[in-house]
């Protein structure tokens, strides 16, 4: 007796990302990708935790999209959820400057990835990264509500967002500013101790072929204050 999880485990590929953004809020039936399996746990009158095994589904790399459903459903509030899970050893990340600057490593060890192919869905245009795993991607006009960027490599497909909402990456104008980075060997102290901190000052610039400054800059003074977190 009692209630129990659906859960639907679908087949999914970049190209399914937009749809699954858009309908994350809605509890309507979904029409992205290709049921692989349907399965319902028991979770009784008290509720436990459940685990889904997802390596039938994904023998190396790839992409799904799950769905739970709690049984019965409530008539007035129906209570699910909806994940997007990515397998991929390829990790992008994104300097929103004039263009997009793109850096792609390998997560096992960090390693830059020359010859992964980057685009943005819906775009034509296709970049690859370099010795060093960089890439230039130039702007093009479209018209997408959510830009998904895509790498890929040797069958294996990663993509990257904005943010956790989706969005879109607009050219950005910021001005130079200063960025520092600090730490300190621990983070209690006692009363009348000497806190040890040191950091670094960078110059961000988004500007073409902008970025962090190593160099050193024309910093003659610099005042801080320490603080508890009272």
């Amino acid at each position: 007796g009692g209630s129990r999880l659906k859960v639907e485990i679908r087949k999914v590929e970049a190209e399914d990302f937009v749809g699954f953004k858009q309908k994350i809020d809605r509890p309507d039936v979904e029409t992205i990708g290709k049921l692989a399996h349907t399965e319902f746990y028991p979770i009784g009158f008290n509720g436990r935790q459940v685990t889904v095994d997802l390596k039938p589904y994904l023998p190396k790399f790839g992409h799904l999209f799950i769905r739970a459903d709690f049984e019965p459903a409530p008539k007035q509030n129906p209570v699910w959820a909806k994940s997007w899970i990515q397998v991929s050893d390829i990790g992008l990340d994104a300097f929103n400057s004039k263009d997009l600057e793109v850096l792609a490593t390998g997560l096992k060890d960090a390693s830059p990835l020359p010859g992964v192919e980057l685009q943005l869905l819906g775009k034509s245009a296709k970049v690859i990264t370099n010795a060093k795993g960089q890439a230039v991607m130039t702007r093009q006009s479209s018209n997408s509500v959510i830009d998904v960027l895509v790498g890929r490599k040797d069958g294996d497909t990663s993509i990257l967002t904005p943010d956790e909402y989706g969005g879109l990456w607009q050219p950005n104008q910021t001005q130079e500013s200063l960025r520092w980075y600090t730490v300190s060997d621990r983070n209690l102290y006692k009363p009348s101790e000497a806190v040890s901190v040191k950091g670094l000052l960078r110059k961000l610039s988004y500007t073409a072929g902008g970025g962090i400054s190593l160099a050193v800059l024309p910093v003659g003074k610099v005042s801080y204050s320490v603080v508890d977190n009272m």
